[in-house]
């Protein structure tokens, strides 16, 4: 399968978010980044880490309806957080999600490290454990 798709959905979103005005557009795109950050983490834990599970469920398309109903209420575009946490390249959901990750002080290849943030945050309100839960 080829990423053609992939990257002509990421370069709707980049123009989409950009057609606005300038820095407000920026912004907007930055927080979709992150968000779409955040709910990748909590997927990358929820896969390495046992006693941790995502909200919605193991279904992954279940996981990215709830993730991305709860940060829709921040104001951000619903249907572009799916488009992007379904249809996106692995590779640059990866990075997004170290981003988040590394501005917490967790290095997501240090598994022990994750685990135990996965533990602390899970359940709570936290920018990623609100997508996480313990089993």
């Amino acid at each position: 399968m080829t990423n053609g798709p992939r990257n002509t959905i990421r370069s709707l979103a980049a123009i989409a978010a950009t057609a606005g005005a300038g820095s407000a557009s920026a912004d907007s795109t930055a927080a979709l980044d992150q968000a779409v950050g955040q709910i990748f983490a909590a997927d990358m834990i929820s896969s390495s880490c046992s006693g941790i599970g995502r909200i919605g469920g193991s279904d992954y398309q279940q996981f990215v309806q709830a993730a991305s109903d709860m940060a829709a209420e921040q104001g951000l575009n619903k249907r572009m957080m799916r488009r992007l946490l379904i249809y996106g390249k692995t590779a640059w959901l990866e990075q997004q999600a170290a981003a988040v990750l590394s501005a917490r002080g967790v290095e997501p290849r240090n598994t022990s490290k994750m685990c135990a943030f996965a533990q602390e945050v899970a359940g709570k309100n936290d920018t990623i454990g609100r997508f996480l839960i313990k089993e």
